[in-house]
């Protein structure tokens, strides 16, 4: 017999899997702009101010 886990615990399994993944990408683009050598300010998303850094207005 199988253990069939309700929708409400999938719901939730899913919702921490993709809060961790989000995590994961934010801490991934935080390394990359260190690692490129620009300081941000605090608060704002590194790859909305690395976009706007690239591209001209």
């Amino acid at each position: 017999m199988t253990n069939t886990p309700s929708s409400a615990d999938a719901q939730t399994y899913l919702e921490k899997l993709m809060r961790a993944g989000q995590d994961a990408t934010k801490q991934f683009d935080d390394a990359f702009v260190l690692a490129m050598g620009l300081h941000l300010e605090e608060g704002a998303s590194s790859v909305g101010q690395l976009l706007g850094l690239l591209v001209p207005n």
